[in-house]
C-alpha cells in the first residue's frame, strides 16, 4: 500500500472532558474531512497520541476517514492529576501479578469514560475505535459500556486481561518500570526509551536508529511525566478478566498482535480474539510491542480492510 509521500504537522486541540470530580483537559489533533466516519485512535500506557504515527493516519484518512488521535488524561500535553502520588512501584507490579489490593487514583473505566466524553465533545455519535496496548484494553471497555457509540473495534497488541495468561519478559518489563535518575539529561532519556524500544520491538519491523532518536527527542521535548505513567500503569494492574464481558460484545472487531510481543505475548491476542464473537485475528510475523514506521504499510492495509468491510456493510444495511 502507498503511503502519502508529505507529512503535515497537525495543530493540538484541546475538549473539555468531565471526569471524576473534576473536568479536565484532553489535547487531540486530526487529519480528514468532519464530515467522513470517525476513526478514533487510543494510545497505551505513558505513550503520547503521537505514537500512532502520521503516515499511519494520513493513510487512513486518505481513504475517506477522519482519524483523531489524542492523549490520554495524565499523559502528553492532556490535564495532569497534579498533587496526587503514584502508587509505589513494587506495590502495581504485586498487584499486576498476584491481585493485591491497590488504591489507584482512577480505573481504566474512567479512561473509558474520559473518551466517551471526548467524543461527545467533537459531537461525533459514533466512531471506530481502535486502540493499542492499554488503549486496546479501553476500546474494549468503551464497547463493552457504550457499543452504541461504536461503528467497530479495533486492539493492538492488547489483551482480555486474565490472569492466567502468560506474563512479559521481566526485563522488558523492568526497562518499562524502572525509575528514572535524578537530574537526567535529555540525552539520557533519550537513551532509555531507546533501550525500552529496542527490548519492546519485534525483529521484523526495526525502525532507523535516527529516526527512532529523533522521535524520543521530540517525545520528551514535548512532555515528559513518569509520575502520569505510574497512575496509567496502576489503573492496569487493577483491571480484572473481561472475558465474559467481552462474551457479549455484537460490534465488527478486528485483533491485531505480534508474534514477538515481549510484554504482552502473542496468546494475549489468540485469548482476545476468542472471547469476541465473530472478532478477525490477525498474526503479524515479527511484530514486538510498538508500531515502528516500518510496520506502517502493513497495519495500515489491515485497519483499511477492516474499516472498509465494516463501512460497507453499514451502507447496505441503511440502503436494504
Amino acid at each position: 500500500m502507498a503511503l502519502p509521500s508529505s507529512i503535515t504537522p497537525l495543530s493540538p486541540q484541546y475538549a473539555e472532558s468531565t471526569a471524576i470530580n473534576h473536568p479536565h483537559k484532553l489535547v487531540y489533533d486530526s487529519v480528514g474531512s468532519i464530515n467522513d466516519p470517525a476513526v478514533l485512535l487510543i494510545m497505551g500506557l505513558g505513550s503520547h497520541m503521537t505514537a500512532w504515527p502520521l503516515p499511519l493516519c494520513q493513510a487512513i484518512a486518505k481513504q475517506g476517514f477522519r482519524v483523531i488521535r489524542f492523549d490520554n488524561r495524565d499523559i502528553g500535553l492532556s490535564a495532569k492529576l497534579q498533587g496526587v502520588r503514584p502508587p509505589a512501584l513494587h506495590r502495581v507490579i504485586l498487584s499486576g501479578l498476584f491481585g493485591l489490593k491497590l488504591e489507584t487514583p482512577y480505573t481504566l473505566e474512567d479512561m473509558a469514560q474520559d473518551t466517551i466524553n471526548l467524543l461527545d465533545e467533537l459531537k461525533i455519535k459514533k466512531a471506530h475505535v481502535i486502540g493499542a496496548s492499554m488503549g486496546g484494553m479501553i476500546a474494549q471497555l468503551m464497547a463493552i459500556h457504550h457499543p452504541d457509540r461504536l461503528l467497530s473495534l479495533g486492539a493492538i497488541m492488547s489483551t482480555t486481561s486474565e490472569a492466567h495468561l502468560p506474563r512479559g519478559k521481566i526485563s522488558v518489563l523492568w526497562e518499562l518500570f524502572k525509575p528514572r535518575p535524578k537530574n537526567q539529561t535529555l540525552d539520557q532519556a533519550v537513551n532509555q526509551l531507546m533501550n525500552l524500544c529496542r527490548k519492546a520491538g519485534g525483529t521484523q519491523y526495526q525502525e532507523d536508529t535516527q529516526i527512532m532518536e529523533q522521535r524520543f527527542r521530540q517525545y520528551i521535548q514535548r512532555s515528559l511525566y513518569p509520575e502520569g505513567a505510574a497512575r496509567q500503569a496502576a489503573a492496569v494492574a487493577v483491571a480484572t478478566s473481561r472475558k465474559q464481558l467481552l462474551g457479549k460484545i455484537n460490534l465488527p472487531t478486528l485483533v491485531i498482535h505480534g508474534t514477538e510481543d515481549p510484554l504482552l505475548p502473542h496468546a494475549h491476542g489468540v485469548a482476545l480474539a476468542e472471547a469476541i464473537p465473530g472478532a478477525r485475528f490477525e498474526s503479524i510475523e515479527g511484530m514486538g510491542h510498538d508500531l515502528p514506521l516500518p510496520l506502517v504499510p502493513v497495519l495500515a492495509e489491515k485497519i483499511l480492510c477492516h474499516l472498509i468491510a465494516d463501512t460497507s456493510e453499514n451502507i447496505h444495511a441503511l440502503s436494504a
